[in-house]
């Protein structure tokens, strides 16, 4: 039966009074979400969360295809938790770990990517309705909210595209579709989730060739092609690139780890092209021979410096520019994006320390 006027506007009221405990729950469960998610293989694009509006919530309860007895209990998305991951495969992964560290409720969880029929529009995530474990509700920490439920979307990133663009659409057009637009809709949904396949084989297929690199490196096979895969292999396996970085550390040299797309790894393989070197071994010879003055340079970039923040990519674009200090000029670097006294810094520091030799 249909909520009566005074009960909605009784039922939104009480909402609106406790939706801040909502807004806390949903905080603190994406925030226990992100540090279990640390634990496991798998690179999430973002984790958000959120208490429905109050709007929205009005909205449900006026809805003339649901009738509830108390909302308040029965709608499982008052606390929302969405996880955007990249690959279809990693959204069973979470939920792995969702099912793991939380009490799930089967009856009122969904998996919206196997509902859609074949003849309907749809690309849709995973819906769980979940609860803390008894463990954790015991902590005093979860004490006040212990009781409540979230619901965790987990979805890739293409899902997420595809349902923020084609809700627009969708509600705009619904049930006044033309049949060419249905025609292009189709082909629109079918791009996206081939998409999600066509990103799953690639990374597998990356994935098998860092194999063999890492395998061929681990045989002493160092002849093979300097690419992406084979550097960022041999920075982290190398003992020649392990001592440079000793010797570094002994000059106020910091480590730092960073993202791949700013872990100067790109830098390093664009200098190594622009003077000739085309393969691991011949980068492991030039690094090898400088390695005796790579004491001299660090300690010549320290002066007057506080610091470095560095990693092995880094230190070892370092010691590729000491050992053609004559093809690189500040000028150069400047024109790769470095400010002006880093880059006079470091070419002066390589001039000295070449002259050590």
């Amino acid at each position: 039966m249909p909520l009566t006027p005074d009960d909605v506007e009784r039922f939104t009221a009480e909402f609106d009074r406790i939706r801040p405990t909502y807004e806390r729950f949903s905080r603190r469960v994406a925030d226990l979400l992100i540090t279990l998610i640390e634990d496991i293989d798998v690179k999430v694009q973002t984790v958000e969360s959120r208490a429905k509006s109050v709007e929205s919530f009005r909205d449900k309860l006026t809805n003339p295809k649901k009738s509830y007895v108390d909302p308040l209990k029965e709608i499982s998305d008052l606390s929302g938790i969405r996880i955007i991951v990249y690959y279809p495969e990693d959204v069973d992964k979470i939920a792995e770990l969702v099912r793991a560290e939380f009490d799930v409720d089967s009856t009122r969880s969904v998996d919206k990517r196997k509902t859609t029929e074949p003849d309907r529009f749809g690309y849709e995530s995973l819906h769980l309705v979940v609860n803390l474990k008894k463990d954790r509700k015991m902590l005093k920490e979860w004490a006040k909210v212990g009781d409540l439920v979230a619901e965790v979307q987990i979805r890739t990133v293409l899902q997420h595209a595809w349902a923020a663009v084609s809700h627009e659409v969708l509600y705009k057009s619904r049930g006044d579709e033309s049949a060419d637009f249905s025609r292009r809709l189709f082909r629109l949904v079918g791009v996206f989730e081939l998409a999600d396949e066509q990103f799953s084989l690639l990374r597998a297929e990356r994935q098998k060739e860092q194999n063999r690199v890492r395998e061929a490196i681990a045989v002493g096979n160092s002849s093979i092609p300097l690419d992406d895969l084979s550097l960022r292999e041999y920075l982290k396996t190398s003992p020649t690139v392990r001592d440079v970085w000793l010797a570094a550390a002994k000059h106020q040299f910091i480590y730092q780890q960073r993202p791949e797309d700013q872990d100067f790894t790109e830098e390093l393989r664009s200098l190594a092209d622009k003077v000739g070197i085309r393969t691991i071994d011949d980068l492991d010879s030039v690094v090898a021979e400088q390695s005796s003055s790579a004491d001299a340079l660090f300690s010549n970039l320290t002066v007057g410096w506080h610091n470095w923040w560095a990693n092995e990519a880094f230190v070892t674009f370092l010691i590729l520019l000491l050992a053609f200090v004559d093809r690189v000029s500040a000028e150069d670097l400047i024109a790769e994006d470095w400010t002006p006294d880093v880059a006079r810094k470091v070419i002066t520091a390589v001039s000295e320390a070449a002259q050590t030799r």
